[in-house]
């Protein structure tokens, strides 16, 4: 039987076909496989602003009702996750603090924070030593522990009694906007007594990192942590089990080694894979090609594209992926023989280059193999690609393995 080989480009579709990175860049051999196979289109209507976390999980066959909150995903990066405690994801960012009047309390911690940069700059300066003066709290009977992950990122746990995954984010999503106050998402007294808690918990951060000396040397200070995506330890049919294929992902995206772990995939860990644009290809190629001869169906997880969206970076997000087309598809061609090999490439979601926001929409794919007739689509991009199907998100597995 044939193996699958799922490249996936974070983000690298665009709402906004003005602004599409892929139309601009040069790309010689994604745009010959995707000539010589199937091209189309990717509809992800998950959510209005599509987190990454829910669109791999069901882009990788999974039922979006089984989602299990992505701070579990996110807790594999630095822990091995308990079935007693709730994890969130965190971003070290950068607040203004703005004394209100008492009529704008409404919706925001009331101190009332600015964010001017959701992920203070992507500066590394002093974080492990911020991380470390952060990594412990007791707040009303709560065990709290902070975990420092990659660049700008943490992960919180959550240990105590009554404590509930259904609470809102305190991150609004940009900048310029105010820290949202954590909110219960029901009338359970879980969901109030772990709101009350991270709204506290927040504030006891900022106190401490307000002061530090180091925030003083940076051009973006790390005096706020930023909450999302809590999650808790759920059983998932594990991927061979669900899908009949073993499996192995190759990735330096926290979240994308966590689904992998979750659902009981191969992830090793990968020199260099640094999970932006700097990310050592060569070494994650390799991964992948080795795998390839031990496993079912290997997924190469390359984040860069949409670390330079979201950077609304246009012309890094087009050096990027020419880059990735002779890094990676060239070394693919040269290398692989794709009577025995199915290549499935695509996105997970649209990353607007233009707002730096993850966006419901289309985004292109390609499915190749040798011997395959379509030969719908000229080039991997949202323009030429609509000539192909249109498949959503939840359906695109399907399709990949059907060329078995």
């Amino acid at each position: 039987m044939k193996k699958i080989l799922f490249v996936m480009l974070d983000g690298v579709g665009d709402p906004e076909i003005k602004y599409s990175a892929l139309k601009r860049a040069k790309k010689p051999n994604l745009d010959m496989f995707t000539r010589l196979g199937r091209g189309g289109l990717i509809g992800n209507y998950l959510d209005e602003h599509p987190d990454s976390g829910i669109s791999q999980f069901v882009i990788l066959g999974y039922d979006i009702r089984d989602y299990p909150g992505r701070g579990l995903f996110d807790a594999f990066r630095v822990i091995e996750p308990r079935e007693d405690e709730i994890y969130l994801r965190a971003n070290f960012s950068t607040v203004e603090h703005i004394t209100p009047k008492h009529s704008e309390h409404k919706g925001h911690v009331p101190e009332k924070f600015k964010v001017t940069d959701r992920r203070a700059g992507r500066e590394t300066l002093g974080l492990e030593n911020l991380a470390k003066k952060i990594s412990k709290f007791n707040i009303e009977g709560v065990k709290i522990s902070v975990y420092k992950s990659v660049g700008h990122r943490l992960m919180v746990s959550l240990k105590g009694k009554n404590l509930s995954t259904l609470v809102t984010d305190s991150d609004p999503g940009k900048a310029e906007e105010f820290v949202n106050i954590v909110k219960p998402k029901d009338k359970s007294t879980s969901a109030i007594h772990t709101a009350k808690v991270l709204n506290k918990f927040m504030l006891e951060v900022h106190k401490i990192l307000r002061d530090e000396k180091i925030n003083k040397r940076r051009k973006y200070p790390a005096n706020f942590i930023l909450l999302r995506g809590p999650g808790k330890w759920r059983y998932l049919k594990p991927f061979k089990e669900k899908h009949g294929l073993k499996g192995c992902i190759i990735a330096g995206s926290p979240v994308t080694k966590g689904i992998g772990k979750v659902i009981g995939m191969t992830v090793p860990d990968i020199k260099g894979a640094t999970a932006n644009s700097k990310t050592n290809l060569k070494n994650k190629v390799d991964a992948a090609l080795k795998a390839l001869k031990t496993h079912d169906f290997v997924l190469l997880h390359i984040l860069g594209t949409d670390v330079l969206s979201h950077d609304k970076n246009f012309s890094g997000k087009v050096g990027f992926i020419e880059r990735v087309d002779k890094e990676v598809f060239k070394v693919l061609d040269n290398k692989l023989d794709f009577s025995d090999i199915v290549l499935a490439v695509t996105g997970d979601h649209c990353t607007s280059v233009r707002t730096g926001m993850h966006m419901a929409g289309k985004f292109p794919f390609c499915i190749y193999t040798k011997h395959s007739h379509f030969h719908e689509s000229k080039k991997f991009d949202e323009e030429s690609c609509k000539i192909g199907p249109l498949i959503p998100i939840e359906e695109f597995m399907e399709e990949v393995i059907s060329f078995l």
